[in-house]
C-alpha cells in the first residue's frame, strides 16, 4: 500500500582505493614495527645485557626457544617496550582514519530506518557507539595480524635453527 513504507535509502557509495587499502596499511605497519623490534631493538637490548656477545645464530635460537619452552621458564628474548609502541602506532592510524572520515558508519537497514524517528541525541549516541565498536574491530584485527606475524617469525626461527 502506498505511503506505509518509507522511501528506500540510496545504495552505499563505492569504496575509494584508499579505503580498500587501509587494512593492508594497518597490517604492513604492524609487521614493520614488529620487524624493527625483532631485528634492531631486541638484539640491542640483549647485547647490552650480555655485554656485547651477540651472533646471528644466537638471535634466531632465542626466538626459536619461544616455540619449545613452557611459559613459566625464562626466555632468552629480552623485554622491550613493544606494547607501547604498538599502541601508539594503532592510535595514530585510527586517529588518521577518523579525521579523514574514511570509515563512515553504516548501520543495518532496520536500525537506519529507526534512527530517522528517534530524538537526535539518542541517534547520535547510537552512531557514536557504532563508531567505537568499529574502531575496536580494527584494533582487534591489528592485534590478530601482529600475533600472526609473531607466529610466522617464531616458526621461521625454528626452521633456521634446526
Amino acid at each position: 500500500m502506498p505511503g506505509l513504507f518509507p522511501a528506500q535509502s540510496a545504495p552505499p557509495a563505492q569504496k575509494t582505493l584508499l579505503q580498500k587499502v587501509l587494512p593492508l596499511i594497518h597490517v604492513v605497519a604492524a609487521w614493520l614495527l614488529l620487524a624493527y623490534f625483532v631485528f634492531w631493538k631486541e638484539p640491542e637490548t640483549f647485547s647490552e645485557r650480555a655485554y656485547g656477545v651477540v651472533g646471528s645464530e644466537n638471535r634466531w635460537s632465542r626466538w626459536a626457544e619461544l616455540s619449545r619452552r613452557k611459559p613459566d621458564e625464562t626466555w632468552g628474548v629480552q623485554f622491550v617496550p613493544f606494547f607501547w609502541a604498538f599502541t601508539t602506532l594503532t592510535l595514530v592510524l585510527h586517529t588518521w582514519r577518523i579525521f579523514q572520515g574514511l570509515d563512515p558508519v553504516r548501520p543495518p537497514m532496520i536500525l537506519s530506518l529507526a534512527l530517522q524517528y528517534m530524538p537526535p541525541s539518542l541517534s547520535s549516541l547510537i552512531l557514536n557507539i557504532m563508531k567505537y565498536l568499529q574502531i575496536g574491530n580494527v584494533f582487534i584485527d591489528d592485534v590478530a595480524a601482529l600475533i600472526f606475524g609473531m607466529g610466522v617469525l617464531i616458526w621461521l626461527a625454528s626452521l633456521f635453527t634446526d
